[in-house]
């Protein structure tokens, strides 16, 4: 098997809603909207993709979704969010795995993580 790409999709309420959330406050651009009305929504930061859907055919499941996201710059980025009122759920700090990291929820509580590489000053 030849694997091409992996997309997490989280569960949300309200797509718009969601949407803007990760448009404007976390900075994702929306690669593709699918439904009439839309309904489903493929979206991309970097090289991370993540799809968002507010129609279900299986068990609703909002709200239970975590995905991490490996980036750099990660201490302006927790200021930037602190600053714009986002919910956060586990505060930046050193974790013994090796990373710098803290934890964020969506509007409707799925959980995204962000974390960078500790790097050890000479």
């Amino acid at each position: 098997m030849k694997t091409i790409c992996c997309n997490a999709v989280f569960h949300v309420a309200d797509l718009q809603r969601s949407l803007k959330f990760y448009q404007e406050i976390l900075g994702f651009n929306v690669d593709f909207k699918w439904g009439e009305p839309n309904f489903y929504a493929g979206l991309s930061l970097g090289e991370v993709s993540l799809h968002i859907g507010s129609k279900y055919r299986f068990k609703n499941n909002t709200g239970h979704g975590h995905i991490y996201i490996t980036c750099d710059e990660v201490d302006s980025y927790y200021k930037d969010l602190s600053d714009k009122g986002v919910e956060i759920m586990g505060p930046i700090g050193d974790q013994d795995y090796g990373l710098r990291d803290f934890v964020i929820s969506d509007p409707d509580g799925n959980s995204i993580g962000f974390g960078a590489e500790i790097t050890k000053d000479s």
